[in-house]
This record gives C-alpha cells, structure tokens and sequence, in this order.
C-alpha cells in the first residue's frame, strides 16, 4: 500500500487532461498513489468534503491550475496551498527518498492520519527552508550591493 494516497479533483470535466497528467505524475513516484474524482454529478464542495471528512489528501484543480501548471492541495485543518506542478512531485520524491528507510522498518504502525500530518509538516518545512533561503539570497544580494564601490 502507498505511503501517500492523493485524490485529485477537478472542478469541471474540461480540467480531466491535466488532471490525469497529475495523477500520471503522482503514480510515478516510488510510494504515492493517486486517484481521479470525476463524479460532476455532486456540487465541489461535497466532494471536497467527502474527503476531507476521511483526512484524505486532497488536489483541486481549477481554471487557474491548468493555466499556470499548478495545483492547489488541501489538508486537514490548514488553508488550501497552491504549488507548481514540477515542485509538488519534487517535493514528493524528496520525502519518498528521506523517508523511504523508516516507513519499511515501521509500515505496520503507521496510520493514514499520521500520514496526512506527516505531508502537511512536509510541506510546511519546504515552506520554511524556501523563506530562509530567499532571505539568505537576499542578504548576499544586499552585501554586494554595499560592497561596491562606484568610480
């Protein structure tokens, strides 16, 4: 069974493509799955909220995440966070690669809420090291800029 399971959601049925794009995506990384919710019958929000009353994984996509090669990812309790396509599978396949050596040793003990906390920290700490290194790349840019001389 996957360590991480995401149920991908598309608000309109012309969204499908780049939804199964994503779930393709998804299903290529070692311990992830993913799965289509085409049921356009029931209003979004109920199909939201089906998932989020399970603590499953949510990704929405709308008009805006086609255009701009996005997704936005819901997780229980903590606001809807919109990311690029590339860096959500990144991010997936760096987690897969830290966490792959403990996940074998204790599966059995592992519950599927521990695991949505385990991503919504995953993505908070990408969030953090992301702030630090803008803020790192701003000084060194602020230095140099004190640095120089004019003549």
């Amino acid at each position: 069974m996957p360590a991480l399971k995401f149920f991908i959601i598309p608000t309109k049925n012309t969204y499908e493509e780049y939804s199964e794009e994503i779930v393709s995506k998804i299903k290529d990384v070692d311990n992830c799955s993913a799965d289509l919710d085409t049921n356009y019958n029931d209003a979004m929000n109920s199909r939201v909220n089906k998932y989020k009353k399970n603590n499953k994984n949510i990704i929405t996509i709308g008009l805006s995440e086609v255009e701009h090669n996005t997704i936005m990812i819901h997780f229980n309790g903590v606001r809807p966070k919109t990311m690029e396509l590339d860096e959500f599978i990144a991010l997936l396949e760096s987690y897969d690669e830290d966490d792959n050596d403990e996940d074998e040793d204790d599966s059995s003990s592992s519950s599927e809420s521990s695991q949505d906390e385990d991503v919504a920290s995953m993505f908070q700490k990408q969030k953090s090291t992301k702030n630090k290194e803008e803020k790192e790349k701003e000084k060194e840019e602020d230095e140099d800029e004190d640095g120089c001389t004019i003549s």
